[in-house]
């Protein structure tokens, strides 16, 4: 019976079960998690395009106005990471109608935060983790009512506040938190809007027209509808993939969770999606307009998405983005023991998911398991089928792969729970075990991402701290280093200027024109002289010029050909004694 099921709390409150207080255990354990080390990773690169765009800058115009060939220290470059207390909101707006694939509402509610708290790293984060622990209690209870168990919510709060996964984009500056309140919000507005959360589904199978009305609280009402409406306009202003999430919502409406037996109710649903749409078309328009009148600059800024990647590491890439739901340690490529057991591990988790899938069709009614399936699967099964047709890479980001995410998570708190409250004793006794199995490998993975962060997460900038400890090293000598870069990686010496030491000269050099001599740059003999990530031109210019080598002196190990890495190459140009 479709009824409101008890609150995932009024489990946990239970202190007779032992379930009810591991759990409250985990949970807390998950909430610590998000707030250790707040501002000890690095903020790389997209997490600075987050304060430069609440600064009201855009990236051009910050790499236009570094690349004067001026040095600068560290902090001239971190001037564009806080905004001044004087910013007027409309040049904050007109710095996010530049990067137009990126939807503004994160980046407005940054910007009122920073007035409040301040623009430091861990003040600007930590918007971040106030959104997911709003998204544990939506999780919680989404679960509960799909699955009209309190446990269901419980286990699903828990497994999202100790996934590897979401504990690293909890502490980002980024829009992805926001957007998980967003997807769970709206999956819960449209569970109820549907009529589900108060009716028996047994009841609408099997009443007739006249005995199956609507009722005094009129499940499908306009309100819960229009409730349902306003949900996904402000999903569509958190991200722009939302558009895909509505149109698994209206696949679910129109088909799948449909009351096939009730032709009344099933118009009264269609009618009220409608309306709901309409409300959240409309309300997303001036958006609409904006990305249409930049739709240039929009495919300019994405033209990394559409780079060709082959079928394998393709392959690769979607079986690590599955397992890091739980599962998320170092990726490596030696053929060793430790990388086997990586491998069969996300093999493992990966085939419990589908074991998982599989349990949740065949077990819950046609409306349950139609809500979480086309939730979870619309975006992967669309960007996965667009890369394989444009042989492109739109489904390598983990980030994009939030919905597939929390519905997987539904998937398994609905497996967990049916094992745990089967009646037969060794159905329990799996489901115990298998749920202190993926704690302790949320547990494993949130160890070894003490020690580095994801790579999909920090993804070039992840080595910024091995990069920023080789010019460190020589800041002792006669001169401060200088590090040398092109307009191309201004945005990453902002990110690597954090880490540096504050007397590290930082220069962007304008172009490598005909009339460029490379020979300007080494002005002190005895200086250090560092470049970042040169391209092959520049390399060949100095060292051509100057008759001097440069060398590279650190380069990551990639995973795929393609990835992007940032490199550092030192000029060993000689000292004259005095």
């Amino acid at each position: 019976m479709f009824h409101v099921a008890r609150s995932p709390l009024k489990f946990l409150q239970n202190p007779g079960q032992i379930l009810g207080r591991l759990l409250v255990f985990l949970i807390l354990a998950g909430i610590l998690f998000r707030g250790y080390g707040l501002g000890d990773r690095v903020y790389w690169v997209d997490e600075v395009a987050t304060s430069v765009r609440i600064s009201g800058y855009t990236r051009a115009e910050v790499t236009t106005q570094l690349s004067d060939g001026v040095p600068r220290t560290p902090a001239d470059l971190q001037q564009f990471l806080h905004p001044a207390p004087d910013l007027p909101l409309t040049q904050v707006l007109r710095a996010l109608a530049q990067s137009p694939e990126h939807a503004p509402l994160y980046f407005l509610l940054a910007h009122g935060w920073t007035k409040l708290w301040g623009s430091s790293i861990v003040a600007v984060r930590s918007l971040s983790v106030l959104f997911s622990l709003i998204s544990l209690a939506l999780i919680g209870r989404l679960a509960s009512q799909l699955f009209n168990s309190a446990t269901a919510g419980a286990i699903a709060t828990m497994l999202l506040a100790l996934s590897p996964f979401f504990v690293s984009y909890a502490q980002e500056a980024r829009p992805y938190s926001l957007w998980s309140v967003t997807l769970l919000w709206s999956s819960l507005a449209l569970w109820n809007a549907m009529g589900y959360a108060k009716e028996s589904m047994k009841q609408d199978m099997k009443q007739n027209v006249k005995q199956n009305t609507v009722g005094n609280e009129m499940p499908h009402s306009l309100r819960r509808w229009l409730t349902y409406g306003f949900s996904m306009a402000v999903g569509l202003y958190t991200s722009l993939l939302t558009a895909l999430v509505f149109l698994g919502h209206g696949l679910y409406v129109l088909g799948v969770g449909s009351s096939r037996c009730d032709p009344s109710r099933t118009r009264a649903q269609r009618c009220g999606f409608l309306q709901a749409a309409m409300l959240a078309v409309g309300l997303f328009l001036p958006w609409v307009f904006v990305v249409l009148g930049r739709w240039d600059t929009l495919q300019a800024n994405t033209e990394w998405m559409r780079q060709p990647m082959g079928v394998l590491p393709l392959l690769a890439i979607w079986l690590y983005n599955t397992s890091i739901l739980l599962f998320d340690v170092p990726a490596t490529l030696s053929p060793d023991l430790p990388t086997v057991a990586k491998l069969l591990t996300s093999m493992l988790l990966v085939l419990l998911l589908a074991i998982a899938l599989r349990h949740l069709v065949r077990r819950r009614p046609r409306p349950v398991w139609g809500c979480v399936v086309l939730f979870a699967l619309t975006i992967p099964a669309l960007l996965l089928g667009l890369d394989v047709v444009r042989n492109s890479q739109l489904s390598t980001a983990a980030r994009y792969l939030l919905p597939f995410h929390l519905g997987m998570i539904l998937v398994l708190s609905s497996y967990l729970t049916d094992s745990l409250c089967a009646k037969s004793p060794s159905r329990r006794r799996f489901g115990r075990g298998l749920m202190l199995c993926l704690v302790a490998l949320c547990f494993l993975s949130y160890g070894f991402q003490l020690q580095q962060p994801p790579k999909y997460q920090k993804s070039r900038n992840l080595h910024n701290r091995a990069i920023a400890v080789l010019i460190n090293q020589t800041t002792g000598q006669t001169l401060p280093p200088r590090l040398i870069a092109e307009p191309a990686q201004a945005m990453d010496l902002v990110s690597l200027s954090l880490d540096l030491q504050p007397q590290t000269q930082i220069q962007v050099i304008a172009s490598i024109g005909e009339n460029w001599r490379g020979d300007r740059l080494l002005l002190e003999p005895c200086q250090p002289v560092f470049f970042l990530n040169p391209s092959a031109a520049l390399i060949t210019r100095i060292q051509t010029e100057t008759n001097q080598p440069v060398q590279e002196t650190y380069r990551p190990q990639k995973l795929v050909p393609n990835e992007l890495a940032l490199s550092l190459w030192k000029v060993n140009q000689p000292c004259s004694p005095p």
